[in-house]
């Protein structure tokens, strides 16, 4: 168990109904959202910076997103660490 708050970002184009869900998920603390065009399709170019400006001050950063953004993530901090979760316990 990671402990702490837990904020939870949502990127996309229309997505404040995503947020909103997200609010109201237990334990989530606060909602980031990124609701811009450029975020409509989950590009690394476009959603690795945000992630990698967004993270500064977190302890950890859990993603649900393409292999191809978190490596550019991880690329963009200078780090080669991460793990790719296929499936996580009830």
């Amino acid at each position: 168990k990671i402990g702490g708050d837990i904020h939870v970002l949502v990127a996309g184009q229309g997505a404040q109904a995503v947020a909103e869900a997200a609010s109201k998920i237990a334990g989530v603390a606060k909602v980031l959202l990124a609701d811009d065009a450029a975020y409509a399709h989950p590009l690394p170019e476009n959603v690795a910076p945000l992630v990698v400006n967004l993270a500064k001050g977190y302890g950890h950063v859990l993603a649900a997103a393409s292999k191809a953004v978190v490596r550019t993530v991880t690329t963009l901090i200078g780090s080669a660490d991460f793990t790719v979760a296929m499936a996580l316990p009830a």
